[in-house]
């Protein structure tokens, strides 16, 4: 058997390795990772691997943890001897790590004779790997599996690459400081696993004792934060936020409406970036299996753009994510009605109700309005087209296009969206505006430049669920979605904003 040898190649971020010989003690990997300045991800070729012993994979492990969490390891022609390490040592791959290709060993009666089959871990159905046939390239007879099928495939569950881009997409160690009972832990846990989050539990209805998961927060990128008593929780959030500032990553968990957050807390005490209002009773009652999914779904959205900061996209939200919504350009204030024309007869041809139709009518209506004369800001900031009366015409600059989405998802969804490139609207304004009419049961109307919110709160009041992104001075995003079923309107729905600078 051969020496160890590392052949190494760097390109656009890339490096590039094959590895040939035996791994050691006399295998020389140590420094192998020390330069990785500017490199992204690592592929190694194992194929030439010859042989590790017990002092070679301490040597590997050690070697392969000096690799940054943000860079992907992709590992091709895996050969047996190591798919036998990965499925005996939980750390022997570090978690930034894939599986591309892999040898797995058959044997051929016929021929007296062995045999390796390459795998391409993406053509191949993980749950029933040897669901074709393998045939002898010397006779053509069928090959047998030389291995225990359950034992040698166990790797396959966490090592495909495209779940680690799944699982890259983001910053994906979370901690959850929560006080509820085994029945939602149970069900969100199971659920987030699939997802690849890596998770950290502590439940403070156990105990609320601070120094023993003050270390934890340090460690996660993402601390979800959930007292059955609202206050608590803003306790606990504003005291992580005033230590680490606005680098770490805040969510709280409530029972309480949308409505009672806004009105009572979230306006005058808001320090998480985002809230999320469910219901434990949901969330472990298997029998309405679709609320379920949304209730899951919306979770897991909001982890997601939170630590990832991908924030915009009506994709996000749509079940089929293999559909392409449809794009409209608003240019001319005098084309309204012609761009709400377009959504609604799409709407109709692919079956939604009627009475959604005037629904999203209304949303249209006011989302184009907003983006026409209320988003665009000269280069000082001052809002151009406010003051104009809504019947002046008012034609878009090439810079001060907005755009229309829209999109009937697989499962009934209507999802619009429009988007405005000036991200003048805030934070503050919505919540001032929704504070002012959850409080009154009836409005009046200012006249004021800006108005009073009326138009957003119409929208919000057609919409079953409710999303704003703002990029502050770049982009607003406001994504309205209804369901195509019949459901009575209520002001408590999902309602989420997210922000970045």
């Amino acid at each position: 058997m051969g020496n160890f040898n590392v052949i190494e190649k760097r390109e656009k971020g890339k490096m590039f390795l094959k590895f040939s010989g035996k791994i050691d003690e006399d295998a020389k990997i140590e420094h192998i990772f020390e330069n990785l300045n500017g490199i992204d991800e690592i592929e190694i070729d194992l194929q030439e691997v010859e042989m590790i012993n017990s002092y070679g994979v301490r040597l590997w492990i050690l070697t392969f943890s000096k690799i940054p969490d943000n860079i992907k390891v992709v590992l091709k022609n895996v050969p047996e001897l190591i798919i036998n390490q990965v499925n005996m040592i939980s750390n022997f791959l570090p978690e930034n790590a894939c599986i591309k290709s892999f040898y797995a060993p058959f044997y051929c009666e016929n021929c007296d004779k062995e045999e390796r089959v390459l795998f391409e871990i993406d053509n191949i159905d993980v749950n029933n790997p040897l669901s074709q046939e393998y045939r002898c390239k010397s006779c053509g007879g069928i090959l047998d599996f030389d291995e225990l099928e359950d034992e040698y495939f166990a790797f396959l569950e966490s090592r495909k690459c495209e779940d680690l881009q799944k699982t890259q997409k983001g910053k994906n160690k979370i901690l959850f400081l929560i006080e509820y009972e085994k029945e939602l832990f149970n069900v969100l846990f199971d659920y987030l696993k699939k997802e690849n989050y890596q998770l950290t539990i502590y439940n403070l209805k156990s105990t609320s004792i601070r120094s023993e998961y003050s270390n934890l927060i340090e460690e996660n990128d993402l601390v979800v934060c959930g007292y059955k008593d609202l206050d608590k929780s803003l306790e606990l959030v504003k005291s992580i936020r005033n230590k680490y500032g606005k680098d770490k990553k805040l969510v709280v968990f409530t029972e309480e409406s949308i409505v009672d957050v806004v009105t009572e807390h979230w306006v005058d005490i808001f320090y998480p970036d985002n809230i999320v209002a469910f219901s434990v009773e949901k969330l472990t009652n298997n029998e309405d299996l679709n609320m379920l999914k949304e209730e899951l779904k919306n979770i897991k959205v909001v982890f997601y753009k939170l630590l990832t900061d991908d924030i915009f996209g009506i994709d996000k939200y749509l079940d089929n994510p293999e559909l392409t919504p449809k794009n409209i350009v608003i240019r001319d204030s005098a084309e309204k009605s012609k761009y709400i024309e377009e959504v609604i007869n799409y709407a109709k041809e692919n079956g939604i109700r009627r009475k959604l139709l005037k629904d999203i009518e209304i949303i249209l209506d006011e989302l184009i309005m907003n983006a026409i004369y209320d988003a665009p800001v000269d280069e000082n900031g001052k809002k151009k087209y406010v003051h104009y009366d809504r019947k002046v015409r008012v034609i878009l600059e090439e810079n001060e296009y907005a755009d229309l989405y829209y999109i009937k998802d697989d499962d009934g969804k209507f999802i619009v969206s429009v988007v405005d490139y000036f991200g003048s609207l805030t934070k503050e304004q919505i919540f001032e505006y929704l504070k002012n009419f959850f409080s009154e049961t009836t409005h009046s109307v200012s006249f004021d430049e800006g108005g009073a919110g009326i138009g957003f709160y119409m929208v919000y009041n057609y919409v079953h669920k409710f999303v704003v992104n703002i990029e502050k001075g770049k982009k607003t995003e406001i994504i309205a979605i209804l369901y195509n079923v019949k459901m009575k309107r209520s002001k408590d729905k999902v309602f989420h904003i997210f922000t970045k600078e």
